[in-house]
């Protein structure tokens, strides 16, 4: 869902139109649940413009999240940094120059972090936000333990 958000959030577009395929070719108690483990979406914007969200529940090579805009006067990609989960086919390329993220919570970690940081700041909230906060930390099992006082 949060990929679909992120991209009216971007174009400031509603989706008119979608295409959805999926398959599961992998673990078989997600096909017995009913789910996929692979997917593809062609969605159409309310001005005209096609995009593409795909999605994986395995990948190899390490947790992978990136979005790509394309457009005729350039190409942007967000998430790709020395520790993104893909790499050239090209022998002389260096896309990934560390290990890449293995998991979604090592993956946004930093994110998590400020975003708590940022809820903690809120005074008004206090002991209620101190409870949310540990909630969340659990719940996410990140990394590395957030001190509430």
């Amino acid at each position: 869902m949060h990929d679909f958000d992120i991209l009216r959030w971007l174009t400031g577009r509603s989706i008119v139109e979608v295409y959805a395929r999926g398959s599961n070719n992998g673990d078989p108690g997600i096909g017995q649940a009913g789910d996929i483990d692979t997917g593809l979406v062609v969605v159409t914007l309310d001005d005209g413009t096609v995009g593409a969200v795909s999605a994986t529940r395995y990948n190899g090579a390490g947790h992978d999240v990136r979005l790509e805009l394309r457009g005729s006067l350039s190409s942007v990609m967000v998430g790709l940094d020395g520790r993104a989960a893909v790499r050239s086919a090209e022998a002389d390329s260096a896309l990934s120059t560390q290990p890449p993220y293995r998991t979604f919570a090592e993956r946004f970690a930093a994110a998590y972090q400020a975003e708590m940081l940022a809820l903690r700041s809120w005074s008004w909230a206090g002991a209620k936000i101190r409870v949310l906060l540990r909630i969340l930390w659990r719940r996410h099992r990140l990394p590395t333990p957030l001190t509430c006082r």
